[in-house]
């Protein structure tokens, strides 16, 4: 299969279309502000028009046939994009009629965070338009690394002492960094559930298992998402049926900890509080 990949971008190579013989004039040699482009790369399982490794961008040059394969580009470009890829589409008529205007998006990507949709097909203004919309793609790590780092102020702040993430760190700090971007970046920011039902299930969870340390910080996290005293005590006790009344005690103990260094204890509209 890998032969047959090869041999297709062999083949492209000898045999562009006009519009990609056209831009390929103003690519090679480093003429885009000094950035080496490649013809018919092979990514993946992918053979791809130009390519700048340097800057991961992708420019794919489109004939009309290309908006009957929509589903197909959609997948690509994803699967591109979750490798930090970025992807530019041109249609032909665009390289072939206004390629001064495509030459400065193509520079404008290579500058600033590529942008997300191509530029509408056709019309002189097809640039302003498409330089001015809001929606633009930054590197997919940079996302994932904002994601981590919010989830974790939202989740833990007010932690006292050493957090998990501080010991891993003091081991291993590469490794300390993809474990924190897997579980914070992406387990703990999945949007399937809100984030106060997670911590609730999370400290039902950690409640029955006996591990306190890990309890107390979640406790912080629930409180820091907006779970009130109330419903976290609830879960709690209901956990006596699937850890027993020790198991139960032992958590309560531990909320009240939190509580009180949250400045929440004593709770307010306990029953029995008149």
């Amino acid at each position: 299969m890998g032969g047959m990949r090869k041999d297709r971008a062999r083949e492209l190579r000898k045999n562009p279309t006009d519009a990609e013989k056209a831009l390929w004039k103003h690519l090679r040699l480093r003429q885009a502000g000094g950035h080496k482009f490649r013809r018919q790369q092979i990514i993946g399982q992918y053979i791809l028009d130009f390519v700048c490794l340097e800057r991961r961008l992708i420019i794919e040059v489109d004939g009309g046939q290309h908006s009957e394969e929509s589903a197909y580009d959609h997948e690509r470009d994803k699967w591109l994009a979750e490798r930090g890829f970025h992807v530019l589409r041109f249609w032909n008529n665009q390289v072939l009629k206004e390629m001064e205007t495509v030459r400065e998006v193509i520079q404008q990507a290579l500058t600033n965070p590529p942008l997300l949709y191509p530029p509408p097909q056709g019309g002189g203004e097809f640039l302003n338009e498409y330089l001015k919309s809001e929606v633009r793609m930054g590197d997919p790590m940079d996302d994932l690394k904002e994601k981590t780092q919010k989830t974790a102020e939202l989740y833990f702040k007010g932690v006292a002492g050493e957090r998990p993430f501080e010991v891993w760190r003091s081991f291993d700090k590469e490794l300390a960094r993809e474990i924190s971007l897997f579980y914070t970046g992406k387990l703990y920011a999945r949007e399937k559930i809100p984030h106060k039902t997670r911590q609730l299930v999370t400290v039902a969870a950690l409640t029955v298992l006996e591990r306190t340390e890990e309890l107390k910080m979640h406790l912080h996290g629930a409180i820091n998402v907006g779970c009130t005293p109330q419903e976290v005590t609830e879960v709690i006790f209901q956990m006596a049926t699937y850890g027993g009344v020790p198991v139960m005690n032992s958590a309560l103990k531990v909320f009240r900890e939190v509580l009180q260094e949250k400045g929440m204890w004593p709770m307010k509209g306990k029953k029995g509080d008149g």
